[in-house]
């Protein structure tokens, strides 16, 4: 009898313990976020997802609002010297799906490399590449030369345009997009695909609720940029 109340309060106690270091983590990571000195893109209508400039640019085209919610816009200038997800592969975002999203990649100048369901080739200027709904993608600069595309989105999909400025704000208040948190890469309507079934799963159902738990968005005022803003690009 004694043993199980001392094996009893012992379990209590290790609970108790647990609860006040996930109370403390929580406050630690909330007072990190409020205090974190955020990029800030408002009046610009270029905008960078590096701190020093190395990485990609982006301009908003045309904003979802702005079309009727049929699509969104963006211009990319891709430099050989961005960071990406992939160290070997410039500008490159994870491997990942959109699932009732199309994107379709336009190539300006230079050349992009890109993976689609497991299928890599190179695109040079005057060539598109689409992606359909719930494909598997990434896209990088894969020439000498700076990677100028136009990427547009139809249906634009939960987050739009925002997807790519939050993408680019994250990666400019961190330093660049390879040192984002990883927490801060969870939900926003897109499938992180390089991960097994499994641990995909537990992401979406157990890690995305911790991590808004904690006090990540999908989305911050500070990275809308001014472009595209009241104005329809047809």
């Amino acid at each position: 009898m004694a043993l199980n109340l001392i094996s009893s309060s012992t379990a209590s106690s290790r609970l108790g313990l647990v609860g006040v270091m996930l109370a403390g983590l929580c406050l630690y990571m909330q007072y990190h976020l409020y205090s974190l000195p955020r990029a800030d893109f408002t009046g610009l209508e270029y905008f960078e997802d590096s701190s020093n400039s190395t990485g990609t640019r982006y301009r908003v085209l045309s904003r979802a609002s702005s079309a009727g919610g049929a699509r969104a816009e963006l211009e990319l200038l891709v430099r050989p010297s961005a960071a990406g997800f992939y160290p070997k592969l410039p500008g490159s975002m994870p491997y990942h799906s959109h699932a009732q999203q199309e994107e379709s990649l336009a190539v300006l100048s230079g050349t992009m490399g890109y993976s689609l369901d497991g299928r890599a080739a190179n695109a040079t200027a005057g060539e598109v590449v689409l992606l359909p709904a719930g494909s598997k993608h990434t896209f990088w600069c894969s020439g000498s030369e700076e990677l100028l595309l136009r990427a547009t989105l139809a249906p634009p999909g939960p987050m739009a345009e925002a997807f790519y400025e939050n993408l680019a704000g994250l990666g400019a208040t961190y330093g660049d997009v390879s040192r984002i948190h990883p927490l801060q890469l969870q939900g926003g309507g897109v499938q992180v695909e390089d991960l097994p079934r499994v641990m995909s799963w537990a992401i979406q159902r157990l890690l995305v609720p911790f991590a808004q738990l904690l006090g990540f968005t999908a989305s911050y005022p500070q990275y809308v940029s001014a472009g595209a803003v009241g104005l329809s690009h047809d």
